[in-house]
């Protein structure tokens, strides 16, 4: 869901580029969950539609967040990956993670995973950002 109206404010342009909620999610499937596949982003709990997922995935290319390639052993199969630029928001993941735990009583993040990513959270952002150094360019 890509805004044409750049207002010069960050804010603006931060929920232009990933303020939507099913691109937040998508992220933390590609991210924290290390989905790659279409048909896995399909099985999330929060139920994503098909046209939804297309249109996310798309815009998420355009905006630079992810990119795509064929799968080598299923060449009908696409894999999605994390750019440098969504690896840059692992941060801001990490802190929504951290805010839903003080304030959703239904969440499902665990208070220890909570005190964890709180006391711990040079040593968290390295962790998830790790499984991707070693990709290709």
């Amino acid at each position: 869901m890509m805004y044409k109206k750049n207002t010069g404010c960050p804010f603006s342009f931060s929920m232009a580029s990933f303020g939507d909620k099913w691109t937040i999610l998508i992220l933390r499937e590609i991210i924290a969950i290390h989905h790659r596949y279409y048909d896995e982003f399909m099985q999330m709990a929060e139920g994503i539609s098909t046209n939804i997922l297309a249109d996310r995935l798309k815009d998420m290319e355009k905006q630079k967040l992810i990119t795509r390639r064929r799968d080598t052993k299923n060449k009908r199969r696409w894999i999605y990956e994390p750019t440098d630029k969504a690896l840059d928001l692992i941060p801001v993941l990490l802190e929504l993670a951290i805010w839903s735990g003080k304030y959703d009583p239904d969440t499902g993040v665990t208070q220890a995973h909570i005190e964890a990513y709180t006391q711990r959270r040079a040593k968290t952002l390295k962790e998830w950002r790790k499984p991707f150094e070693s990709r290709k360019p």
